[in-house]
């Protein structure tokens, strides 16, 4: 194997940022030079990683399955290097698991305060990512449970419901549906949206949800991420149709939160783990504070 600790980081990099320039600029490496560094790579296993075009990057079939082989990979060289400068003593345990971002404020972050006091040597790594790419981080064993949602279709995970995280009108405080107590789908259909991509799990249940005419949205603005929609709002470019718990941001203190009446749509949020797969002691603490924490949700 000719390939390297800093290789692996890069093709680790490009897989997650989907973007070259913004992985040379995070890695602090010339374009060139990391793609000297994938090459390598490539040589080796005898197949292209990425597909790239003028537009974006993506991953060919090798490189979604050299993925989960690269990460843990790159896991064990980080193991490996902390007991060999004699770092591990102080942090002996290591734990992984998966959360969509809108959760990791709502549950995670304020029950990893109790959780490191009660674990001081317990290191945490949190797969922070979309629907999809939680669903896969489980499956592939990086991450032994995860807080996501469901679609009801996932394969080879299980999933334990939690609460249900209703779907809410967002728009500026200036926005004249803010002066409204509730707001009706008709209102939504008068006013310019920004939606989530169609590739994303949240879009999906709510096209699914409403799918007649009378309360199908049409996106004025369409973007990939909830975060990006939300300063979209705060802005006044428009308004949105998202999860109530996506809402938690101290900093949106531009943005005004309507429920919508007639059609409910709510996505069910809950634990995912691997059918059968035992969790280790520490993951099972945080699981059980988890679940503590979401029966107090209001």
């Amino acid at each position: 194997m000719n390939w390297s600790f800093a290789d692996l980081e890069g093709f680790l990099t490009v897989a997650e940022t989907k973007s070259f320039r913004a992985s040379a600029e995070r890695l602090n490496l010339t374009a060139s030079a990391l793609s000297k560094r994938i090459q390598k790579i490539e040589k080796e296993l005898g197949n292209e990683l990425f597909q790239r075009t003028t537009r974006q990057v993506r991953l060919t079939s090798a490189g979604q399955e050299f993925l989960p082989i690269a990460r843990k990979l790159l896991a064990e060289l980080d193991s490996y290097l902390m007991q060999a400068h004699g770092t591990a003593s102080r942090y002996d345990r290591r734990l992984a698991i998966g959360c969509i971002p809108s959760m990791a404020a709502t549950i995670l972050a304020p029950i990893l305060v109790p959780f490191h006091r009660a674990n001081p040597t317990t290191r945490l790594r949190v797969f922070d990512g979309s629907y999809g790419e939680v669903v896969e981080r489980v499956r592939s064993g990086d991450a032994e449970f995860a807080i996501n949602f469901t679609l009801g279709t996932e394969s080879e995970v299980e999933f334990l419901p939690l609460f249900k995280d209703p779907f809410v009108i967002g728009c500026a405080k200036t926005h004249p549906l803010a002066k409204k107590r509730s707001v009706t789908w008709a209102d939504i259909t008068r006013y310019p949206c920004v939606t989530i991509s169609r590739h994303s799990g949240n879009r999906l249940l709510l096209d699914v949800a409403a799918s007649d005419s009378a309360h199908r949205i049409t996106g004025f603005y369409e973007v990939d991420n909830l975060s990006s929609a939300l300063e979209f709002v705060e802005a006044g470019l428009g308004i949105s149709v998202l999860p109530r718990y996506s809402f938690t941001r101290s900093y949106l203190k531009g943005v005004a939160i309507k429920p919508i009446s007639g059609l409910k749509v709510h996505r069910q949020i809950g634990i995912m783990q691997r059918p059968g797969a035992p969790l280790s002691r520490h993951a099972e603490q945080l699981k059980a504070m988890i679940l503590k924490a979401a029966a107090k949700l209001p």
